[in-house]
C-alpha cells in the first residue's frame, strides 16, 4: 500500500510539472527565509553557552540610586570586589578581575601593530573554558611578564614557528613571554579580545583600583555547583555598602549565558533587552512559513476538480477517508521533502549576503545532527499544515456526485479558501511594510548626519611620548599636504561615558 502511494505521489507530480514546481518552489523560498531566520535566532541564544561550566558563572552589575530615585544599572565594579567576595562567601569559588578593552604596541622582530586585548586575573581560565591550541592556561598568566595570544596573533608575528617561549616587546617598555596560545574567540562570545595579559600588570598602572570607591572593571564569579544564584546574589547584595560607607551601591548578579540578551535594567530589574528581537524574528520566520503552506493550500484546492475522479474511484473501489488523508498528506510530505534539499540550496547560496547584513558568520554545517532534527522538524510542520486541508477537503467528495460529474463545492469550502487567500495577502503586505519601515530606519542610521566628515577623519592613539611632544608634532602634521586641523582628545570622541574615582 505504502509503495503504491508512492509511485502515485510521483506520478501526479511528473504529471502536472507545472503545478509541482510552482509549490514545490513556494514552500522552498518560505521554508529558506524561515531556515535563515532559525539560523540567526539560534546563534543569538548560544551565546556563551561554549563554556562547559557557563550555568555556573555570573557577571556582576551594580545598581546605584540616584538624586530623584532613579536607579541605574551597570557592569563596572570596583578593584578589591573579587578578592573579597572569593574569601568571604564560600559558596563563591573563584572570582576573577577583566578590565575593559586595552590598545597595546605589540613588537617582534620589524614587525609592530597595535592589538584589542584585556587584562586577566591568572584565575581567568578557571572560569571561562576558550579552546586552548598550545600551553598551559592554568598556569599560563602567573608569571606577570607572560601573555597569551591567539591564533591570529600568532600566525600574524611569527608565521609557522613555535609561538610558545618567544618573546614579545610590549608598548617599547617591556618583554614579555608568549606562555599559551588560544583557538581565535568564537563570534557567539560577549568577552572578545586578541590577547591576555596578567592583572597585576594593570593594577600596578592604575592603583586607584586599590580603593573601594571605583569602578573600573568588570568582575566574574564562578559558584559552588549545585549553589543558588539568587540566594548567592541576596547575601552579598550589600557588599560594597560593608567596604564603603559612603556607597550606596546594590550588586546584581547575572548569568553568563543572560548577558547578550538581556541586557536592559529599569529601575534595577531586567526588562529585556535583545530577547525581544529574538522573538520577533522567530514569529516571522513563522508566518514566513504560514504565507508559503496557505500558497500550497490554496493551489492545491484550486484544482480540485482534476483529482475528484480519482478520489470517487479509490471510494468505489472500497478506499475509506483515512487512507485517502494519508494518501494526499503524504504526497505533501513529499514535496516538502523535496522543497527542503531545494531550499538548503537556496540557503547556501544566500548565506554569505545574509551573513553580511546581519553582521554574523553563519556556516551551513552539512553534517550538524541537530541542524537535521530542525530541518526534519520544519519538513514535518509544513507538509502537515499545507496538506491538512486539501487532503480533508479532497477526501470529503461523495464518490456518486463525482463520477456523476455533479460535485459542487460547498459555500463552506469557497469561504474557507476566500479566508486563506485574504490571510496570504495581510501576512504578506504586513511583512512587506514591516521590511520597508526597518530598511528606512538602517538607511537612516546609515546616512543621517553625524556632525563631521568621517571619511576625511582620522584617529591616531598617544603613545610613547607623543603627549609632551604634541605640539611639534601638530606643527609638522600641520606641514602636510591634505592636513586641515590637528586637535587631541582624552578619549574617543565618538563613545560616550561618565566616570570618577574616589571623591574627597
Amino acid at each position: 500500500m505504502f509503495k503504491n502511494y508512492v509511485i502515485v505521489a510521483f506520478r501526479n507530480l511528473w504529471k502536472n510539472k507545472a503545478y509541482s514546481f510552482l509549490n514545490i518552489a513556494g514552500l522552498a523560498v518560505g521554508m529558506a527565509c524561515s531556515i535563515l531566520i532559525l539560523f540567526w535566532v539560534e546563534d543569538e541564544r548560544s551565546y556563551d553557552t561554549f563554556h562547559t561550566e557557563a550555568a555556573d558563572i555570573y557577571y556582576i552589575r551594580e545598581n546605584q540610586t540616584c538624586e530623584g530615585g532613579k536607579i541605574f544599572t551597570f557592569g563596572a565594579t570596583p578593584g578589591p570586589l573579587a578578592e573579597g567576595l572569593k574569601a568571604d562567601f564560600p559558596e563563591i569559588i573563584e572570582a576573577v578581575r577583566v578590565n575593559w578593552n586595552s590598545n597595546v604596541l605589540f613588537a617582534y622582530g620589524e614587525k609592530r601593530f597595535r592589538e584589542e586585548g584585556k587584562y586577566a586575573d591568572p584565575g581567568f581560565f578557571n572560569l571561562f573554558s576558550f579552546p586552548v591550541l598550545k600551553g598551559d592556561p592554568k598556569t599560563a598568566l602567573n608569571d606577570i611578564h607572560s601573555v597569551v595570544i591567539t591564533r591570529k596573533m600568532a600566525e600574524k608575528y611569527f608565521g609557522n614557528q613555535d609561538p610558545i617561549g618567544k618573546v614579545m616587546r610590549l608598548n617599547n617598555k617591556e618583554d614579555y613571554k608568549v606562555t599559551a596560545v588560544l583557538e581565535d574567540i568564537p563570534p557567539n562570545s560577549s568577552i572578545s579580545f586578541d590577547f591576555l595579559l596578567p592583572f597585576g600588570n594593570f593594577l600596578r598602572e592604575n592603583e586607584w583600583l586599590n580603593h573601594w570607591g571605583n569602578n573600573g572593571l568588570q568582575t566574574f564569579i564562578k559558584l559552588r555547583p549545585g549553589a543558588s544564584g539568587e540566594a548567592v546574589n541576596r547575601k552579598i547584595a550589600n557588599y560594597i555598602k560593608k567596604n564603603n560607607n559612603d556607597s550606596n551601591a546594590e550588586l546584581v548578579l547575572q548569568p553568563l549565558t543572560d548577558i547578550r540578551l538581556y541586557s536592559e535594567y529599569k529601575d534595577g530589574k531586567n526588562v529585556g533587552g535583545r530577547i525581544s528581537y529574538v522573538r520577533l524574528f522567530a514569529v516571522v520566520a513563522l508566518f514566513i512559513l504560514a504565507i508559503a503552506c496557505i500558497n500550497f493550500m490554496n493551489l492545491s484546492t484550486a484544482r480540485s476538480e482534476k483529482r475528484s475522479k480519482e478520489v470517487g474511484v479509490r471510494k468505489v473501489m472500497g478506499a475509506v477517508r483515512g487512507l485517502l488523508i494519508r494518501q494526499f498528506l503524504g504526497e505533501s510530505l513529499l514535496m516538502s521533502v523535496l522543497a527542503l534539499f531545494l531550499a538548503l540550496v537556496l540557503v547556501s547560496v544566500v548565506m554569505p549576503f545574509f551573513n553580511e547584513i546581519a553582521g554574523k558568520k553563519l556556516v551551513l554545517n552539512w553534517l550538524d545532527g541537530e541542524h537535521w532534527l530542525l530541518f526534519a522538524a520544519i519538513t514535518v510542520f509544513t507538509g502537515v499544515l499545507a496538506g491538512s486541508y486539501p487532503a480533508l477537503f479532497l477526501s470529503g467528495f461523495n464518490p456518486v456526485q463525482v463520477l456523476k460529474g455533479t460535485v459542487k463545492t460547498g459555500k463552506a469550502a469557497v469561504r474557507f479558501r476566500q479566508v486563506l487567500v485574504v490571510g496570504q495577502f495581510f501576512f504578506s503586505i504586513l511583512l512587506i511594510i514591516a521590511t520597508i519601515i526597518v530598511f528606512q530606519q538602517i538607511n537612516y542610521l546609515r546616512n543621517r548626519p553625524l556632525g563631521y566628515d568621517k571619511d576625511n577623519l582620522m584617529m591616531v592613539y598617544i603613545q610613547g611620548n607623543m603627549h609632551d611632544s604634541y605640539e611639534s608634532i601638530k606643527r609638522d602634521l600641520l606641514q602636510v599636504g591634505g592636513v586641515s586641523s590637528v586637535t587631541k582628545s582624552s578619549q574617543s570622541v565618538f563613545e560616550v561615558g561618565s566616570n570618577t574615582g574616589d571623591v574627597h
